[in-house]
C-alpha cells in the first residue's frame, strides 16, 4: 500500500484512458446547483427544492465555480492496471475510505485526486446532510456554491447509486461537477445514470457513514438540510494498492 504526493500522483500517470481536456472556467460568481429525485429537474432552467412522493430535493454545488487557475487538469494520463486507488476522508467523526472507479469516471476520479492532494477539502464541511439520502461535501465555504475554479464533464455510467456510493454533485447542466460530492445513505434509483459514480466507501468504513446518517442527518424538509452538527473533513489522504 503506498501513500502519493501529488507529485507521485501525477507521476504514476493513474486515472486510466483520461485523454480528454477537463473544461476549465476563470468566470467568477456561482450560484447553488441541486441533485433531485426528478430527473426532468434538470431541464429546469433555476434548480430549486421539489418535493416528489414525499422525497425533498437534495444536494447542491457549485453551478459558476469562483476564479482560479485554468487548465489545472489538462493532462493526457494513460491507462494503468496494476493499481487499485483510494482516498481516507479523515473526517471528524471518523475516517471514510473510498474506492475509485477510474475505468468509468478517469475525469472524475483525477479531479477528487488532484484537489485533494492540494488540501482543497481540508476542513471542508459536510453542508447538507439529508435523511434516507444522502451526505455532500466539498466546498470549503459551506455555502453549496463553492467550486475549484473548473468543471468536470459528464461521466454517466451504469453504476447505480446504492449504499455507500461516491457520486459527483452539479447544476442542472450535466457537464458542471466542480468540487462537491455525496454519499448516499441508501439506494436511489432515480439518481442513476443522472449523475456521475466514481467510488465507493469500503465496507470496514460504511459504520462512519452509518454514524453520519443516525446523529448528524436532518429531515429531507429541513431547509438545505443542515445538519445536526457541522461535521468536517479535516483532510485526505491518497494511496494506492497493487492489484495481482
Amino acid at each position: 500500500m503506498t501513500r502519493m504526493g501529488m507529485a507521485g500522483f501525477f507521476a504514476a500517470a493513474m486515472v486510466g484512458a483520461c485523454n480528454e481536456t477537463v473544461t476549465t472556467t476563470s468566470t467568477a460568481g456561482s450560484s447553488n446547483q441541486t441533485i433531485t429525485s426528478v430527473p426532468t429537474m434538470m431541464a429546469e432552467a433555476t434548480p430549486a427544492m421539489t418535493a416528489t412522493s414525499g422525497a425533498a430535493a437534495a444536494a447542491t454545488a457549485e453551478a459558476t465555480p469562483a476564479a482560479g487557475p485554468t487548465n489545472v487538469l489538462n493532462l493526457n494520463l494513460p491507462k494503468i492496471n496494476k493499481s487499485d486507488y483510494f482516498a481516507t476522508l479523515h473526517t471528524t467523526k471518523g475516517d471514510i475510505t473510498v474506492k475509485f472507479f477510474p475505468e468509468i469516471a478517469p475525469k472524475h476520479v483525477t479531479s477528487f485526486i488532484y484537489l485533494s492532494t492540494i488540501g482543497y477539502y481540508d476542513d471542508a464541511p459536510f453542508h447538507r446532510v439529508c435523511k434516507d439520502f444522502m451526505m455532500q461535501g466539498g466546498d470549503p465555504s459551506g455555502q453549496g456554491s463553492g467550486g475549484p475554479g473548473y468543471t468536470v464533464p459528464r461521466e454517466f455510467n451504469a453504476r447505480k447509486h446504492v449504499k455507500g456510493v461516491l457520486s459527483a454533485a452539479r447544476t442542472p447542466d450535466p457537464d458542471s461537477a466542480g468540487s462537491q460530492f455525496f454519499l448516499m445513505f441508501t439506494a436511489y434509483p432515480s439518481l442513476d445514470n443522472q449523475y456521475s459514480v466514481f467510488g465507493q466507501v469500503i465496507d470496514e468504513d460504511m459504520s462512519v457513514v452509518e454514524d453520519y446518517h443516525k446523529t448528524v442527518a436532518v429531515p429531507q424538509s429541513v431547509p438545505g438540510c443542515r445538519p445536526k452538527s457541522l461535521e468536517k473533513i479535516k483532510n485526505v489522504t491518497v494511496f494506492t494498492k497493487d492489484t495481482k
